[in-house]
Formats: structure tokens, C-alpha cells, sequence
């Protein structure tokens, strides 16, 4: 299990095998937030609490860092490296 400091999110990567799915339903949702002009996403309610809009971009961090440990094995797979 990983936890990111930042935002309180916890993560297993044993689930990974469905992260595409999720992903694209969470992307949906937070887009649906993050477009809803009767809310002020950059405005953080409280100052321990990020805005919406943080929230909304945390998940894009974690992919992009998540992104080179999962091209990493597709790249030793193309080398014909075995681990």
C-alpha cells in the first residue's frame, strides 16, 4: 500500500490491473467538478483542505509518476531483457 502525504490518498498497486477502468470513470467525474460554473474550484474552504481543483489535479500527478515505473517493464520485454 503507498500513501501520498499530500492529499491522504492510499493506493495498492495489486489493483493496478484495473486502474485503466477507474481511471477513466474518476477522470469523468472530477472533469464534471472541475466545469461546474456555479462552484469555485481554485478556492481553498478551508486552509488544511486543498480547493477542488487541487483534488481534481492530484491524480494526474500520480499517474505521471506512476508512468515510467509501468513503461519500465514493457521496455525490458521489447530489450528481451527477462528481469
Amino acid at each position: 500500500m503507498e500513501h501520498c502525504d499530500e492529499c491522504g490518498f492510499d493506493y495498492d498497486l495489486r489493483l493496478a490491473p484495473g486502474a485503466g477502468t477507474a481511471i477513466v470513470a474518476g477522470a469523468a467525474e472530477l472533469a464534471g467538478l472541475v466545469t461546474d460554473e456555479g462552484l469555485d474550484v481554485r478556492s481553498r474552504r478551508w486552509p488544511e483542505t486543498w480547493s477542488p481543483l487541487e483534488y481534481a489535479s492530484s491524480p494526474v500527478d500520480h499517474v505521471q509518476e506512476a508512468q515510467p515505473r509501468c513503461n519500465r517493464p514493457a521496455a525490458m520485454v521489447r530489450q528481451g531483457c527477462a528481469s
